[in-house]
């Protein structure tokens, strides 16, 4: 039987003739393959060329130490760490702030010391914001940082504390060794709000810097977090280490005298620690008994603002607004930004006035905006809600 098998295969094939149609088609199918293969040869390559690259980069990331993971980390954490993080990263529409030098010392042999039109500054900031005074001294950024004192950054809310603080933990995490804060690379910023220190855990007994270590563990990639306490540890050792503290300006008098307490016990164990902490206009006393000096936040100027609106536009691709528009003189950097954005979404009379309206109808503004696509009339924005949320305000 198996020895017909090839004669029943001659016969069927002897048969056989080529069709030409479907011989043609076969052709030019194969021809098309060829045609698709080779263009997208080039756009496949690409691809495998970036799979390798993201897993080179993964591979140089578990490699790397836990100090540059947690610099990388804590940038990526700061970037968005701003009312308009979803739309911009920080860099991009970060305007650097006047701030105020430090305070002139009283001469004791001038009877008239301390009234001076600069140092109306210092006594009443929130007051003379709006007020045409002579410009008293100031700093930039990079001589804050460049300060080796503990500073208090005393200021208006909505000021533009938390958002400096942010920045300069950028400034440290994403410095190279060219450039204007080349003095930064050593440094270890550690940017923690007050909320999230547990000051009343037992551990602090043994550990005060337990408390600083517990955010910037919770904040790490489980590879980074086992490594971050004791490198908190060697940098605060080593005198490398700036703290940026917010919410102390959010806190109530007698978690001011309990913040001190903690921060005089770790001062005393680390006597080289800097440190810049967001402070409200009054009420820092305590702070001072830790040999900080206090600094302020002065209004923007004609060009800050006009920074500030043309960085929003070129984030957001739109055209610029008019100055007018969202900023005037004395209004704080909160207040221009929450207009700026009413005014993109259209929810404002475009004629009005800058300054006109409730905070309120700013707040109801960004609440409309930041809602998905097509919820334009939600139930929580109903008017009672926007009752509650005025009365809340102003028992806060």
């Amino acid at each position: 039987m198996m020895s017909d098998l090839p004669l029943i295969f001659l016969q069927t094939g002897a048969g056989w003739r080529p069709d030409l149609f479907s011989l043609l088609l076969g052709f030019f199918v194969g021809v098309l393959l060829t045609v698709a293969a080779l263009r997208s040869f080039p756009l496949l390559r690409g691809y495998w060329g970036q799979a390798i690259n993201r897993v080179q980069e993964t591979q140089a990331w578990v490699r790397s130490g836990v100090e540059s993971r947690f610099q990388l980390e804590t940038a990526a954490y700061v970037e968005r760490y701003h009312l308009g993080g979803s739309w911009a990263t920080l860099a991009a529409i970060f305007v650097e702030p006047r701030l105020l030098a430090q305070p002139p010392e009283a001469n004791p042999d001038e009877p008239d010391a301390g009234s001076s039109p600069e140092e109306l500054h210092y006594l009443w900031p929130d007051l003379t914001a709006g007020v045409a005074l002579p410009p008293p001294p100031s700093v930039n950024l990079r001589q804050l940082l460049l300060n080796g004192r503990r500073t208090l950054i005393a200021a208006q809310p909505g000021a533009g504390k938390t958002t400096l603080l942010a920045y300069s933990a950028h400034l440290c995490a994403t410095t190279s060794d060219t450039g204007p804060y080349t003095f930064l690379l050593p440094i270890l910023p550690a940017f923690v709000h007050l909320g999230d220190l547990p000051l009343d855990a037992p551990e602090l007994a043994d550990d005060p810097v337990w408390a600083l270590s517990r955010p910037l563990i919770a904040r790490s990639n489980p590879l980074t977090a086992p490594g971050v306490d004791k490198l908190l540890h060697d940098k605060l050792a080593a005198g490398q280490v700036l703290l940026l503290l917010d919410g102390l300006d959010e806190a109530e008098p007698e978690q001011v005298t309990a913040v001190a307490d903690w921060l005089a016990r770790i001062f005393n164990l680390y006597p080289d620690i800097r440190m810049i902490a967001a402070a409200p206009s009054q009420g820092y006393g305590p702070m001072l008994t830790l040999g900080c000096v206090v600094s302020g936040l002065l209004p923007w100027h004609m060009g800050q603002a006009e920074q500030f609106g043309q960085k929003w536009s070129e984030a957001l691709d739109e055209k610029p607004l008019r100055r007018g528009q969202y900023w005037r003189p004395g209004i704080p950097p909160l207040t221009a930004t929450l207009r700026l954005w009413q005014r993109r979404a259209e929810t404002a009379d475009p004629n009005a006035a800058v300054g006109s309206g409730r905070r309120i109808e700013l707040l109801e503004a960004q609440l409309r905006q930041r809602l998905p696509a097509g919820e334009n009339d939600p139930e929580w924005l109903a008017p009672a809600v926007r009752d509650l949320w005025q009365e809340l305000a102003y028992q806060m």
